[in-house]
Order: structure tokens, then C-alpha cells, then sequence
């Protein structure tokens, strides 16, 4: 009796593991291919102009995403309303940038990559010794 028992014990277990399934398996399971792509094209076409911080562009999609959170019933952070954070930007870009090396110009972007710095404003040649 108690064989059958223990038993009839391990399927009930088996079978209630069987139908457990985590909330965080469950939402990635809720995940279709086709909607991802849909928002990946979304956010990647030429009206949010790249998404660059600062941008019109980068607006653009950060209320697109909020949109999409609330259409998923996700809620806002509490004492926001939203589902923005403000975080302080600051933007530095250089008009033109060139570099010559033993007289031949160099593509920018494609040869060399400059990351702006806040430096005094530098125009003309700069030899390697005045960098130095």
C-alpha cells in the first residue's frame, strides 16, 4: 500500500513541476520574431535619424519605447508618472576634422577615428613634437 502511495506521490510531483513555468519563462516564450523585427525596422528607419543622444531623433524613440511599454501594461517608475529618468548631457563635436600623415590626407572614419575632447580650439597643421 505504501508503494502505491509513494508512487501515485511521485507523479502528482512530476506533473506540477511539468505545468511550473517562471514568470521571466513565460514573457521570454511571449517574445514573436515578428514583432521584434517590427520594432528593430521601427527604430532603425530614417525618421529617428540614427537615435543620437540629444537628438530629435533619440526623442523620438524614447517615446516610441515608452508608448510600447504602456500598450504591454508595464507601469511607470512610481513618483515619475513616466518612464524617463533625467540624467544631465553634454554635447562636444568638432566641424571638421582632417589629418594628413607625410603629406597624404587620411579619411576620417574610415582610416582614423577622433573622439572629441574639450581642448582649446586648435586650427592648422600640429606636428607630433608640439603634441608631445
Amino acid at each position: 500500500m505504501a508503494h502505491r502511495i509513494l508512487i501515485l506521490l511521485l507523479f502528482a510531483i512530476q506533473s506540477i513541476h511539468a505545468q511550473y513555468s517562471p514568470v521571466s519563462e513565460q514573457l521570454a516564450n511571449s517574445i514573436r520574431r515578428e514583432t521584434l523585427k517590427e520594432h528593430v525596422y521601427v527604430l532603425a528607419s530614417p525618421e529617428y535619424q540614427g537615435r543620437e543622444t540629444g537628438t530629435e531623433g533619440n526623442q523620438k524613440a524614447a517615446d516610441y519605447i515608452a508608448k510600447q511599454f504602456g500598450s504591454y501594461g508595464i507601469p511607470p517608475i512610481p513618483g515619475d508618472g513616466d518612464y524617463f529618468q533625467e540624467v544631465a548631457f553634454s554635447n562636444i563635436k568638432w566641424e571638421n576634422t582632417s589629418l594628413t600623415v607625410a603629406g597624404e590626407s587620411i579619411i576620417p572614419m574610415k582610416e582614423f577615428v577622433a573622439i572629441p575632447q574639450y581642448f582649446p580650439v586648435i586650427s592648422g597643421p600640429i606636428s607630433i613634437d608640439e603634441m608631445t
